[in-house]
């Protein structure tokens, strides 16, 4: 997905410029669209798009009309993105799963895809976000506060919310 978003941000008849923080770049914007469906638990597949009363459908789908302008597509794949984070709308949710696929992309189950590729197994770092809890509550904030830049040093992103915490690969 990470080399297929490097290269439908391209133009198919522009040449395609690599550098060396173009895959990175890639990597984050395909990290962001999964973060932003995350929330929902959603099927990845099967969902229908309202070409006709959906503004960003309609804007997707002209781009794609304007010779196939992927680019500008995937600009409203992460307009979405946006919107979807700042209301949380389980419908806008859909749509970019339904658009993304269309690119094929936001195929995978987004906990797998954003928790891919650490050195630690997920039971390790399970147990350090446990320590870190427990470090928390006993008002230890600097055993706390070490454990999340060890974490971090390995490349492994907390997010703490009211209830739990959850960890993704950076």
């Amino acid at each position: 997905e990470i080399l297929r978003l490097f290269m439908l941000k391209t133009h198919y008849r522009s040449p395609l410029n690599f550098e060396e923080n173009s895959l990175e770049e890639a990597k984050q914007g395909v990290s962001r669209l999964y973060i932003a469906i995350k929330p929902f638990k959603l099927d990845l597949h099967n969902y229908k798009i309202d070409w006709q009363n959906n503004s960003y459908a309609q804007k997707f789908k002209l781009a794609l009309d304007d010779d196939f302008n992927t680019s500008l597509a995937i600009g409203v794949l992460f307009e979405l993105a946006v919107e979807i984070n700042k209301n949380s709308d389980v419908d806008l949710a859909k749509l970019l799963i339904a658009l993304a696929n269309t690119l094929g992309l936001l195929y995978r189950i987004p906990t797998e895809y954003l928790q891919s590729g650490s050195d630690l197994s997920p039971i390790e770092i399970d147990e350090l976000i446990s320590k870190r809890k427990t470090a928390k509550m006993a008002k230890d904030f600097i055993l706390a506060d070490k454990i999340r830049q060890d974490l971090l040093a390995q490349g492994i992103i907390l997010e703490d919310s009211a209830t739990n915490t959850t960890w993704r690969k950076q």
